[in-house]
């Protein structure tokens, strides 16, 4: 399985248990702020020069509250997802990625 989920919402517990589509709805929760911050950037520009690397570290920081905050661990390949998109925004900030 690419994508785990670790909690003890039996909600989420039960959508993951669905063949084929849960993995993909649980990403789809991990990757949430994305558009949001996509048309904040647009509304009000943050003046960054790479914004790929802002969305990165939002959606590093609602992966981290969603970890320690709401008890819900969503892994991609047994990474956690808040250090996968922490370690890429950092990277690309540094134009190493």
């Amino acid at each position: 399985m690419i994508i785990s989920l670790k909690t003890h919402h039996p909600f989420l517990i039960s959508i993951m248990n669905i063949p084929l589509i849960g993995a993909y709805i649980i990403l789809l929760l991990a990757l949430l702020p994305i558009p949001v911050a996509i048309i904040a950037n647009e509304i009000w520009p943050y003046g960054l020069t790479d914004e790929n690397a802002f969305i990165q570290m939002v959606v590093a920081l609602y992966n981290i509250i969603l970890s320690f905050i709401f008890k819900i661990r969503i892994a991609i390949i047994f990474i956690p997802c808040w250090l996968i998109f922490f370690v890429v925004g950092i990277l690309k900030i540094f134009n190493l990625a």
